[in-house]
């Protein structure tokens, strides 16, 4: 495959996931927030289920456009979600 026909398909991957209901919901949530945990992205986003939003933040993770980070301490993980550096880069330039 051509570098050219990779960027196509990763493009109509990317595609594919912002047209799928909540993606950019989540996008705007994540870009006005640093980061947040699964429990704050759906009480923001009221009406998600938690099925969609896992799926969701999984794609979205898998293209790039999401990082998820786990902090560990001493009783429990913490798990945030926030957009890539490129993603904050683009919309906030």
């Amino acid at each position: 495959m051509s570098e050219i026909e990779s960027k196509i398909c990763k493009a109509s991957g990317i595609g594919e996931i912002m047209g799928k209901k909540w993606s950019l919901s989540i996008l705007k949530t994540l870009g006005t927030n640093p980061s947040l945990h699964f429990s704050e992205l759906k009480k923001i986003l009221s009406g998600i289920s938690n099925k969609v939003l896992s799926e969701r933040l999984q794609q979205l993770e898998r293209e790039k456009i999401v990082i998820k980070t786990t902090i560990t301490n001493d009783e429990s993980n913490d798990i945030l979600y926030s957009l890539t550096l490129p993603c904050c880069l683009t919309h906030y330039s």
